[in-house]
């Protein structure tokens, strides 16, 4: 993180101090140029002038990755309940469900009930979720139901599947997480450095009397210059 900012704000150093030989206004002039482009960068992310393509979102991107992250991660831990069981026991599919078909796509959903018997007391419990392998599943077929001794009525289904989903879910939304924010950081230190070398320009062009030497070409080089070093 911290190399690819170093790397960035050397880059943009060492374009501004080519021109600090410079009339100081031409100097200020290109500072403001690199410092915008640098703020710009870490706000919404440069296109590529090569392939007209962003190569990276900027610091909103990260923001809407962490939330995202955080969103996924909730909700595999909140929603997706993995019960205390200590007990397991035979069971056998009493039930399917009619499938439910996505309009978008055409695929399909079953859930099921099951059977169960605990200590000669019958039992039913429901999948909780459907899934297309259920659709093609039948009658009888047997299945393994998990409870807790205490309160047997409380079967749970498919329990490997729902610790995958639960699991899997809190550490792809942790990932996210950690890449949004470690990217929103890397954004930040870009927009930070921009807007000091953008000030610094600004306050160069204020102290400095305008002069007839046309520093418009300068600063296009000077642009063209930290676009060659980002994108090359």
């Amino acid at each position: 993180m911290f190399k690819q900012i170093a790397r960035l704000k050397s880059g943009a150093s060492d374009i501004v101090r080519r021109h600090e030989g410079e009339n100081p206004r031409t100097a200020g002039r290109v500072c403001q140029a690199v410092g915008g482009l640098l703020v710009a960068d870490g706000l919404v992310g440069l296109e590529n002038p090569f392939n007209r393509t962003k190569s990276r979102a900027g610091i909103f991107g990260a923001l809407v990755l962490s939330i995202m992250g955080l969103a996924i991660a909730a909700g595999a831990f909140f929603i997706v309940q993995v019960p205390q069981v200590d007990s397991v026991v035979a069971g056998s599919i009493s039930r399917i469900s009619a499938p439910r078909v996505d309009k978008d796509d055409g695929s399909r959903t079953c859930s099921y009930d099951a059977s169960y018997t605990v200590d000669g007391r019958d039992y039913t419990v429901n999948s909780g979720f459907g899934s297309d392998r259920t659709c093609n599943r039948s009658i009888g077929e047997p299945v393994d139901v998990h409870y807790l001794a205490a309160a047997p009525s409380r079967g749970v289904l498919e329990l490997g599947t729902r610790k995958a989903i639960r699991w899997g879910g809190l550490g792809l939304g942790l990932l996210l997480l950690v890449i949004g924010a470690v990217t929103f950081l890397i954004r930040a230190g870009t927009i930070f450095f921009g807007i000091k070398l953008f000030l610094r320009g600004r306050k160069l062009v204020k102290t400095s009397p305008p002069t007839q030497a046309d520093d418009g070409s300068v600063v296009g080089a000077a642009r063209e210059a930290f676009m060659a070093m980002r994108f090359g």
